[in-house]
């Protein structure tokens, strides 16, 4: 008689089943560059097969000499950075390693029709923002950017899990191209539209604690604009920290919920103003219900937090924290007919994490937006007046 699979089983005995393997896992805190490198450090050290990097800058030789071990050590490595910093010390170290580096974000000049005339960004507008490794197809760490030497806060974000994993490979593999032809941000058709494809197909991401994670890729999805949305959604409180401010939509959209009784607060760095004179203008001469802050030194990430407080219906809605890997520029490109620094044209990424069981105050939310907050409240704290 044939003995039944699942009897054969249990008696040749089997081990419990790995749960962390099977979630996917997602942890966020927050730190400065030291914290940064010894999470790289930690990802970097543990992979045995392959490392696929996305790092827009080489000021941090710390960071590029664990990549270097690496290769040298016989895995596979490949490096995408950002054309500005191609000079960096920690680049250049890379590729006299024989690394393989590919260069993004040259800038780009094209014929709009709109205007009916040639429009032109240099490569410092530009921007490769996208910040992330990932180790052996399967573990991972995103942050608010990585490869920079300054000490300024950064947003650090940790996971295993295939499905997130493939996502950002796959963004990876755009970025990296074959050599130098890269598919990023200034790569776009004969329409002027992005020829990069959407890499994530996966919308939500169930974890563990609780929560749920999204993660989208700029520009071919357009990241600032789901700030914008979540914006107009908000059921009670805005907080919003970010280095520069020059978009015109989203101050519009804040002095809106301002208007009608929101709390809204927004928190600008050393930055702001340094980018678009024009736009920053608009935030500060057009938003009179916006609570304006600003940190006077130091680099700061960009964070969003909505719906943290409790409604005035008296009920607590969906709790969300966003994380942006470059500044909140605008959402079109050009502001009067004159070409700006634009969303359209960095490649970047934005994490989101919601709490459906949200208890209605910053201090009972998720681990993930918890974590996203302690660093907003932090800078709160040492800003002044705008």
């Amino acid at each position: 008689m044939r003995t039944p699979l699942l009897i054969s089983l249990l008696a040749i005995g089997c081990s419990a089943p790995d749960l962390d393997g099977l979630f996917t896992q997602v942890n966020v805190s927050t730190g400065g560059r030291a914290e940064t490198v010894d999470a790289a450090r930690t990802l970097i050290e543990n992979a045995t097969e392959s490392l696929h990097v996305a790092m827009p800058a080489g000021e941090d030789t710390e960071l590029s000499a664990l990549l270097i071990d690496a290769y040298n050590d016989g895995l596979d490595v490949e490096v995408t950075t950002d054309f500005d910093q191609v000079d960096d010390a920690g680049i250049q170290a890379l590729i006299a390693a024989d690394v393989p580096v590919t260069r993004t974000n040259d800038g780009l000049e094209y014929f709009e029709f709109v205007l009916g005339t040639d429009v032109s960004w240099e490569s410092a507008d530009t921007i490769l923002s996208s910040s992330f490794i990932v180790a052996d197809r399967l573990s991972f760490m995103s942050t608010s950017e990585l490869g920079f030497g300054h000490d300024g806060a950064r947003v650090i974000i940790e996971g295993r899990g295939q499905d997130l994993a493939d996502d950002l490979l796959k963004e990876h593999n755009q970025l990296m191209g074959n050599g130098q032809d890269a598919a990023d941000a200034t790569s776009t058709t004969a329409f002027d539209n992005q020829a990069k494809s959407i890499a994530d197909p996966r919308w939500r991401y169930p974890l563990r604690t609780g929560a749920h994670a999204e993660v989208w890729f700029g520009p071919q999805e357009r990241v600032t604009k789901r700030i914008i949305d979540a914006v107009y959604a908000a059921r009670s409180d805005i907080r919003i920290l970010t280095d520069d401010f020059a978009n015109e939509g989203l101050t519009k959209a804040l002095e809106d919920k301002a208007s009608q009784g929101f709390d809204v607060e927004i928190i600008v760095g050393p930055r702001w103003n340094q980018t678009n004179t024009a736009l920053a203008r608009l935030l500060q001469s057009n938003t009179p219900n916006v609570s304006k802050r600003r940190v006077a030194s130091g680099r700061v990430p960009t964070v969003v937090l909505i719906d943290l407080d409790t409604a005035r219906d008296g009920n607590a809605y969906t709790a969300r924290g966003f994380v942006l890997s470059h500044d909140l520029y605008s959402a079109e490109r050009l502001y009067r007919g004159s070409p700006v620094t634009t969303d359209q044209l960095i490649d970047g990424v934005l994490w989101v994490f919601e709490d459906a069981n949200n208890g209605g105050t910053p201090e009972d939310v998720s681990d993930e937006i918890s974590a996203i907050y302690g660093l907003y409240a932090e800078h709160r704290d040492a800003a002044g007046s705008l």
